[in-house]
């Protein structure tokens, strides 16, 4: 390239950007208009809408012309443009809404693009979809409106005003030619007239139309129209949710009466200017609140109260709390008495796991929906609680717990060690709560997400939780039995709900083993006095159908047998105390020889045969509370599938590889002695890790 050309490049690039900059933007109308009339029988309507309208992409026309922004793009500016120069502009979005009244019967119908060229229509409770143009046709090519620049300044006319693809348009039913109207009338019927000052001020430019037309006599009644046409879109302002401690809001049923909230959030609409938060407009709108896709669990919790009242919200929009605002629907919907500035909505929560939508708008005096913003973002509808990963479980919550982002139907809480994961709730579950018997009396539990966590019903007051907790690593927790159906503790369970939660049933039996009353074996091979022996020498039992695994579900009932222990007890000092009077009697041998190997000479073994021979049956009775305890907690891990000490393939008390601390180790018949003797009883300790029992590995409370 020479340098001459390169000199002129350079130029024409220096002048088409200096240009270009000096261009004015591309030319937007905004068109907000209104309709209404009526014929002369009893039918009436009106409208209301807003357009947005873009320039064209395509020159439609008969003949041959330049696209509109093309010619802007040659001209610069409404202003730079030529006489007889057209800008044709193409319909961007619209959104139209109107009312018709037939002798009293109201019928409703509204339009609303999904952009540009497509539309929904509703009319009364009928839904469709519209393309304008035909598919074939770009939006951008169909000139809706023109802009002809005139010597003077330009006319802008415009096909119709927005109103919804309802009716006979336009005028709908009353029809154009029924009007009293000229041929020049019907031809600038939606026609502007700009100045040269106007088009000078392109950017400020607010124009209105505003005509009515009396029907002929012979069909009687008016129509009317106005039509605002502007180049900026007027600041109608948007409107501001505020939701008081939204971050941190959980919700909370009552316990004491289910049909008063258990808490309530604060919900603030106000109008303020477009984009900034805080500063108000001269605007008013009618604030609207309503409360969708709320939830419906039976209940405040998993299992209050047990007899529920049902079908109501979780969620609700009560007068009450709501004294300024109109009722819609009852509970779900209230809005504003009429138009104002700001609004204050009251939601009251009825579960502790109460979940909907809110959804806000906000019309102002002319129908037009404004928009809605939360923290500056555009936000019709808000979750309550906040809940962005939508599992129906507050965040706050989740994030407080460690399980941020974790599924409503998580169960996989763990405890180093153990093979199974989870307790048989869900983290929705827990995250709802339940009622649980504290030393109070009832008390509200939402047990925590990563703890395995059991029920027990225990009527006789046998567990010591404390202990169950160290020696399983579950964490127990009281119910009462009618507080359950059939053990069943989520007796109220529903969203995200697993395979139910079992509680443990341990009950107190105090009789004792009567020889005549014991049958015969069935099967003949035991005695009658070794069927007497083995019920006696039985102080407690699960009960499970044959077969089945033992798991919180499977396992009915538990039964400590304390009159068969006190019983046991008692013979037990009867024998010793017969050895050490007697011990010329051959069968005595065996005992006397035991106390030998423990070390007992004749000076202890006379203190022990005092110590037993002042042993009053209250005292007894003292020493069979610290057995109940310990077979409470060992038949409650049978109860979430942990095996006795074995012996083989059985459990038995003179099993190999003994482990004391561990409750699932059986007494012998010399430690039942010692017990006696010296108050040694083993069982108080953590289950066993080690092989070849390993109890600990076993726990599971899932079913």
């Amino acid at each position: 390239m020479s340098f001459r050309r390169l000199v002129l490049a350079l130029i024409l690039t220096w002048a088409g950007g200096h240009l270009s900059a000096q261009a004015d933007p591309e030319p937007v109308l905004y068109v907000q208009a209104k309709e209404g009339g009526q014929d002369g029988s009893n039918m009436s309507w009106s409208c209301t809408g807003q357009a947005e309208y873009r320039l064209c992409t395509h020159w439609d026309g008969p003949r041959h012309g330049m696209a509109a922004k093309d010619v802007f793009r040659l001209r610069r500016s409404v202003l730079g443009l030529k006489p007889g120069e057209r800008l044709q502009f193409y319909l961007f979005s619209m959104s139209a809404e109107s009312t018709g009244n037939e002798s009293g019967q109201i019928t409703h119908a509204s339009t609303k693009s999904l952009g540009a060229g497509s539309y929904v229509n509703t009319l009364g409770n009928t839904r469709w979809h519209d393309i304008y143009p035909p598919h074939f046709t770009p939006p951008s090519a169909e000139a809706d409106a023109e802009l002809i620049r005139t010597a003077k300044g330009a006319r802008l006319v415009l096909k119709g005003i927005p109103c919804p693809h309802v009716g006979d348009a336009p005028f709908h039913v009353l029809g154009i030619d029924n009007l009293k109207i000229t041929e020049a009338e019907k031809a600038r019927l939606y026609t502007v007239e700009l100045s040269e000052a106007e088009l000078a001020s392109w950017g400020q430019l607010t124009k209105t139309l505003d005509r009515t037309f009396q029907a002929k006599p012979e069909f009687g009644g008016f129509v009317s129209y106005s039509a605002t046409v502007t180049t900026t879109l007027p600041d109608l302002g948007d409107v501001d949710v505020e939701v008081a401690g939204y971050e941190n809001w959980i919700p909370l049923g009552n316990l004491e009466d289910e049909a008063k909230p258990g808490n309530t959030v604060k919900v603030t609409a106000r109008l303020r200017a477009t984009g900034e938060s805080g500063r108000k407009v001269d605007t008013q709108a009618e604030f609207t609140f309503e409360l969708t896709d709320i939830s419906q669990e039976p209940g405040v919790c998993l299992n209050w109260p047990t007899k529920p009242d049902l079908g109501k919200g979780d969620l609700r929009l009560r007068q009450a709390e709501n004294a300024g605002l109109e009722v819609v629907t009852e509970d779900r919907k209230l809005r504003t008495k009429g138009l104002v500035q700001e609004a204050t909505l009251v939601v009251s929560a009825f579960d502790y796991a109460a979940w909907g939508v809110l959804k806000i708008t906000a019309k102002d005096k002319d129908g037009k929906e404004l928009k809605v913003t939360y923290h500056k973002q555009e936000l019709s509808s808000i979750q309550l609680p906040k809940d962005e990963d939508r599992n129906r479980i507050a965040d706050a919550w989740q994030a407080e717990k460690g399980v941020p982002g974790f599924p409503a139907s998580w169960d996989e809480a763990e405890v180093a060690g153990q093979t199974q994961k989870g307790d048989g709730l869900t983290l929705f579950q827990k995250y709802r709560g339940l009622v649980v018997l504290g030393a109070g009396g009832r008390s509200y539990l939402r047990p925590e997400p990563r703890q395995k966590v059991h029920f027990v019903i225990d009527p006789d007051g046998l567990v010591d939780l404390g202990r169950l907790q160290m020696a399983t690593g579950l964490h127990p927790f009281r119910v009462q039995e009618v507080w359950t159906k059939d053990r069943k503790v989520d007796i109220h369970a529903g969203f995200a709900s697993g395979g139910g939660k079992f509680a443990s049933l341990i009950t107190k039996d105090l009789s004792v083993v009567k020889e005549h009353e014991v049958p015969s074996d069935p099967t003949g091979k035991k005695t009658h006095t070794q069927m007497v022996n083995d019920l006696r020498s039985q102080w407690a039992k699960s009960e499970a159908p044959l077969g089945e695994p033992w798991t919180p579900r499977t396992v009915d009932g538990i039964v400590v047998f304390s009159g068969r222990i006190h019983d046991r007890l008692r013979r037990i000092r009867d024998r010793m105390l017969d050895e050490l009077r007697h011990p010329e009697k051959p069968d005595n041998a065996e005992g006397l020889a035991w106390m030998g190997e423990l070390g007992m000479g004749a000076e202890e073994k006379e203190q022990a045969r005092n110590r037993l021979e002042a042993l009053t049956d209250q005292e007894l009775w003292a020493l069979v509370k610290p057995i109940e305890q310990w077979l409470a907690i060992h038949e409650l891990c049978h109860g979430v599938g942990v095996n006795g000490h074995l012996k083989g393939k059985d459990e038995d008390e003179e099993c190999v590889n003994r482990v004391p601390a561990c409750p699932m180790q059986y007494l012998t018949w010399q430690e039942k002695r010692r017990y006696l003797l010296f108050g040694e009883l083993g069982g108080n300790g953590k289950l066993c890790s080690q092989a070849p029992h390993s109890c600990w590995k076993q726990v599971s409370p899932k079913n």
